[in-house]
């Protein structure tokens, strides 16, 4: 490529570059150097070529400088407001030792706030790091704290186990308005106990058995009652018919209402 193409691309790219564009700029000189270095162009020219692209650089280099100084105040000010999240959930966590759930809640929304923001890397690094190492504590703190619950859990079951199939098997043959008073209470002991969920779920779910029983002999009982009620009715229903037909055959007025009385007890 000869000299004044060269020279017109380089005043365009001068006249082009800003603070969004510097790095685009940037990869076209070097382009344009490696153009210059297999053209044959006097000394002159190129000398001058040289300078217009060492004027174009020092404006980038300013640019990128400007940019940098931008990135870093935002970079420390991130860092100020991320530092100050986690020593939030340092406290949170101290003030709330036992409440493993709400703990690790509080990390991952700290961790949320990392997304996208602008940071150096030894300060993203200082604070994933510690993050990190809060993550590692309350996990630790969790697992011990399920495997207290589970062997608590584990001491009280059984006994509440029994207690269950007592009041179930009782569904079957006591009173039904006692046994199913006895479920409701048997139930809320479950409930209140602290339990893992397996075993919480097992005694309910055998609870539920004893319910169903409940339920059913209700159902027989009801279906007892319509029955004996609809065949108590059709037997009146027959008898006042008969004593209908008996009153209009018959001339004597006491036998008449000896067959009502009859009917009535």
């Amino acid at each position: 490529m000869s000299y004044e193409p060269i020279k017109n691309r380089l005043k365009q790219l001068a006249s082009r570059i800003n603070t969004t564009n510097h790095k685009e700029i940037r990869q076209e000189l070097i382009e344009i150097q490696k153009q210059i270095s297999t053209s044959e162009l006097v000394s002159m020219h190129r000398a001058t070529l040289k300078e217009i692209i060492g004027s174009i650089f020092e404006k980038a280099n300013e640019f990128q400088q400007k940019e940098q100084e931008v990135f870093e105040a935002q970079a420390l000010n991130n860092f100020s407001f991320l530092k100050q999240k986690i020593v939030e959930a340092i406290d949170f966590t101290q003030q709330n030792l036992n409440d493993h759930d709400a703990i690790w809640q509080k990390l991952l929304e700290v961790q949320q706030h990392f997304k996208g923001v602008k940071l150096l890397s030894e300060q993203r690094e200082q604070l994933y790091d510690t993050l990190q190492k809060l993550f590692d504590l309350a996990k630790k703190r969790r697992e011990e704290a399920m495997k207290e619950q589970e062997k608590f859990s584990s001491q009280h079951f059984d006994k509440l186990d029994d207690q269950v199939a007592i009041v179930v098997s009782q569904s079957e043959t006591a009173d039904m308005d006692k046994a199913w008073s006895m479920l409701l209470e048997t139930k809320d002991k479950v409930l209140n106990s602290h339990l893992i969920h397996t075993h919480r779920k097992r005694l309910l779910d055998k609870l539920q058995e004893g319910f169903e029983i409940v339920k059913i002999r209700k159902e027989e009982r009801w279906e007892n009652f319509a029955k004996a009620s609809r065949e108590n009715a059709d037997a009146i229903k027959q008898k006042l018919n008969l004593a209908a037909l008996e009153l209009d055959n018959s001339d004597v007025f006491s036998e008449k209402w000896e067959l009502l009385l009859s009917i009535q007890q």
